[in-house]
């Protein structure tokens, strides 16, 4: 298996125009990181290998930069065998990261999804809804979320 094998691996999502898009915006740092030109680049397999590694680090920042620690912290503590494969109603998990640290009580309802698609891709978990999951809850209408593991998704 290719480090390009195990980066597509690790962002299954992460479009083939992406990966066009960062080469074009990498390519330059790369030719003055190693200062030579980029059929020169390609050709060489150990600068082939520190350009994904590199790309790999720069998505790590991303996906990081765009959850924040805090709420990683929450999520890794929060998905386990009760949340993971299971609706929750997304007030409730919001309720838990604001009760978990108030510092999240800024986060919309929209950025706290954008955070969850967000770690669901880091972890490898698949994220529900496409649409909203809407359910009757005592009366009154509340959204649901699903986070399933890989294992029972193949199921």
């Amino acid at each position: 298996m290719t480090k390009l094998d195990d980066l597509q691996k690790k962002y299954p999502k992460y479009s083939v125009e992406s990966w066009v898009t960062d080469y074009g915006i990498y390519d330059h740092e790369a030719k003055e990181f190693i200062g030579v030109p980029i059929n020169s680049f390609f050709e060489a397999e150990r600068t082939l290998l520190w350009f994904l590694t590199y790309l790999d680090e720069k998505l790590n920042k991303e996906f990081n930069n765009i959850q924040g620690s805090i709420f990683l912290d929450w999520a890794q503590q929060y998905f386990n065998e009760k949340t993971l494969n299971a609706e929750v109603s997304k007030i409730s998990m919001m309720e838990n990261l604001w009760s978990y640290n108030p510092l999240m009580n800024y986060l919309s309802s929209i950025n706290f999804k954008t955070k969850l698609k967000w770690f669901c891709e880091l972890k490898g978990y698949h994220f529900e809804p496409k649409e909203r999951i809407i359910r009757n809850i005592s009366g009154k209408t509340t959204e649901m979320i699903l986070v399933q593991s890989v294992k029972s998704t193949l199921n």
